[in-house]
């Protein structure tokens, strides 16, 4: 996050001033940040791994203000809206929130999220982490073993990749 004078300033760079990253298994995530005004963007990942049977990841980003290419964005008459898109970057289908700047004038503010229980196969990234295995083991594995290296990969990655949808839930508190 870049509070809003800084990045008005100078909009042809974001240079975030509050970053945060740490990785939790409960259902409550926080942090604190100045009371003020700030663009920036917040991203909460997912990630359930059954060895030798699957991968289910889900992704949601939250724009505050900025878009993905970190330009700001006109106002929302709204103040935020929720959208499902496909990313190539992350080859996954995700959830995308983009929101007005954000004004921070409590002590504390409150996320909610939820993860959908209804996953989708991504395709094309299961094939993407079994074609190595498969042809490793096919064509150069090892006589007495063709397999194991197929093992090791899928224990890592699990056998199918699936998507998982992560919403915001408390969404209306953040409009205007």
């Amino acid at each position: 996050m870049q509070d809003i004078e800084s990045f008005e300033k100078d909009n042809s760079q974001f240079l975030p001033i509050y970053f945060y990253s740490e990785s939790y298994k409960s259902d409550q995530i926080k942090f604190s940040v100045p009371k003020g005004r700030y663009v920036g963007f917040l991203t909460v990942r997912s990630l359930d791994n059954a060895f030798f049977n699957r991968t289910i990841s889900g992704l949601h980003i939250i724009h505050f203000g900025i878009n993905k290419d970190f330009k700001k964005t006109k106002n929302i008459n709204e103040g935020c809206y929720q959208l499902k898109n496909y990313y190539h970057e992350f080859d996954r289908i995700i959830n995308n929130t983009q929101c007005n700047d954000i004004e921070i004038n409590k002590n504390e503010i409150n996320f909610e999220f939820s993860i959908s229980h209804n996953d989708e196969i991504n395709t094309m990234r299961t094939v993407l982490l079994t074609w190595p295995s498969i042809s490793f083991a096919a064509f150069q594995g090892p006589q007495q073993y063709p397999y194991a290296v197929f093992l090791i990969l899928q224990g890592t990655f699990g056998f199918t990749a699936r998507d998982t949808l992560i919403s915001f839930e408390n969404i209306d508190s953040f409009k205007n």
